[in-house]
C-alpha cells in the first residue's frame, strides 16, 4: 500500500471510507454524502458531488468498519483548506482537533489498515 506523506508529516493512506460533512448548525445545518480517497491522522482527501469554500468548518463523520473497540460512526472537526474541481470535486479537510476520542479511534483503524497493506 502506498503512502503518501502530508505536508505535515503524517501518513496518509489511501482508504475509501463512507461519510458525511456537516456544515452549519441547527436547522441551516447542510450534511453533504462523501467518500475519502485517502485518510490521515491529521487530515482527508475526499470527493464531493458540489465545491465547498475554503475555510469553511465542519464536522466529518466516518463510518468505520467493524474492527473491535474503534468500530462504528466517529465525528471529528475539520476545516476545508483545498477543493479541486467544480462536481464532482476533491476536497482536502484539516482535522481541527487533535486529541479526541474520535481521533484516536481513527488512528488505531489506520494503523490496522496500514498493517494489512503492508502484508
Amino acid at each position: 500500500m502506498k503512502e503518501r506523506t502530508a505536508p505535515r508529516g503524517t501518513p496518509r493512506i489511501p482508504l475509501a471510507l463512507k461519510g458525511t460533512l456537516r456544515l452549519g448548525e441547527g436547522s441551516d445545518a447542510r450534511v453533504l454524502p462523501l467518500v475519502t480517497r485517502d485518510l490521515g491522522a491529521g487530515g482527508a482527501q475526499c470527493s464531493l458531488a458540489d465545491p465547498l469554500p475554503v475555510g469553511a468548518r465542519g464536522i466529518l463523520r466516518l463510518s468505520l468498519p467493524a474492527e473491535g473497540a474503534a468500530a462504528g460512526s466517529i465525528d471529528i472537526s475539520c476545516r476545508v483548506v483545498r477543493v479541486d474541481g467544480a462536481g464532482p470535486v476533491e476536497v482536502a479537510l484539516a482535522f481541527t482537533e487533535t486529541k479526541t476520542p474520535a481521533l484516536e479511534a481513527l488512528k488505531k483503524h489506520l494503523f490496522r489498515a496500514r498493517e494489512r497493506g503492508a502484508r
